[in-house]
């Protein structure tokens, strides 16, 4: 629907952002039992972490907060990984040290795995022995969104379920009615409208329907109770409308923007011709030959001679 997708990364920072108290209550619920998401506290790692990577590489979303039991502050790492990395962990690791070292906090490190080969899956631990003694040791939660049923998600009423469930494991043939589950389910969501936007434009980010299969979608929906139908058709069109007007908007804006460019850089090519011209005339005047004239200036001595005419006019 959307004329414009964000970068995976941005796609998933956005989510976060918005949702990350959701996230962890949809798909780690036994870890949200000690974790306090009432003091959420994102942390941006743009101005320090660099590193010597080329390009450059940081954490995708880190927040802040406090474990319930005891007063101790710690970090989450969440890492939305969308291609398989055989040395992931390593990466994983890597942020973790770093992390370590600026805040001195413990840190829960979680990988988000969107690629669609399930059975591709990284190590989540790395273990450095030395002669039968560990030296260093690190593990991170993982979870892989192909090898989870959208189904088991199509009735929880959690905004960052509902967007994930454009990357879990469906087939071709479930397209269709994954889509249909994500707007009924959407319906129910009391979301701020900058929210529902962007789950909206997730889903539709990973989830692209054909225009037959938005055709079967729209007939679908007409055999649901008409109250929802209506709702679901005036969101849809209302969204199409919507990402139609944004796209001409921006569309505009481009235009204009590439027409003041363009207009700056004729006026500068007019200045600098204009420059030239008076150069070559206060030339003429000090009675320096066509010749000399139309190499010093560039001109060709023919512009040259109409110059001389010019000036011999205005006498």
């Amino acid at each position: 629907m959307s004329p414009k997708h964000p970068s995976h990364d941005q796609n998933f920072r956005q989510l976060l952002d918005y949702f990350f108290a959701n996230f962890m209550e949809a798909f780690f619920p036994d870890i949200v039992l000690d974790i306090d998401l009432q003091s959420l506290e994102p942390i941006s790692t743009d101005a320090w972490f660099s590193g010597e990577q080329s390009p450059p590489q940081r954490p995708d979303f880190v927040v802040k907060t406090r474990l319930k039991s005891e007063d101790v502050v710690i970090l989450i790492h969440v890492e939305a990984q969308a291609s398989y990395q055989p040395h992931f962990a390593q990466r994983m690791s890597g942020y973790y040290a770093r992390l370590l070292d600026r805040y001195q906090c413990p840190i829960l490190p979680i990988a988000i795995f969107s690629y669609k080969t399930p059975n591709k899956e990284p190590k989540t631990e790395i273990m450095h022995t030395i002669n039968g003694k560990t030296y260093f040791s690190f593990t991170y939660e993982s979870l892989f969104l192909k090898k989870l049923s959208w189904r088991k998600f199509m009735k929880m009423k959690n905004p960052a379920a509902a967007a994930l469930m454009s990357l879990m494991g469906y087939t071709e043939e479930e397209k269709v009615a994954c889509k249909k589950a994500f707007l009924r389910l959407l319906l129910k969501l009391e979301l701020k409208e900058e929210h529902r936007d962007h789950v909206v434009k997730f889903f539709d980010t990973y989830l692209r329907l054909s225009e037959k299969e938005e055709f079967t979608l729209r007939e679908e929906i007409k055999q649901l109770s008409h109250e929802e139908s209506c709702a679901i058709h005036d969101f849809m069109n209302s969204y199409e409308r919507f990402g139609w007007q944004k796209g001409r908007a921006e569309g505009i804006q481009e235009g204009i923007e590439k027409g003041i460019e363009k207009g700056i850089e004729k006026g500068i090519e007019k200045g600098i011709e204009k420059g030239v011209i008076e150069t070559a005339k206060r030339l003429l005047r000090k009675e320096m030959g066509i010749s000399f004239v139309a190499e010093a200036t560039g001109l060709s001595e023919k512009k040259v001679s109409e110059l001389q005419v010019e000036q011999q006019r205005e006498k």
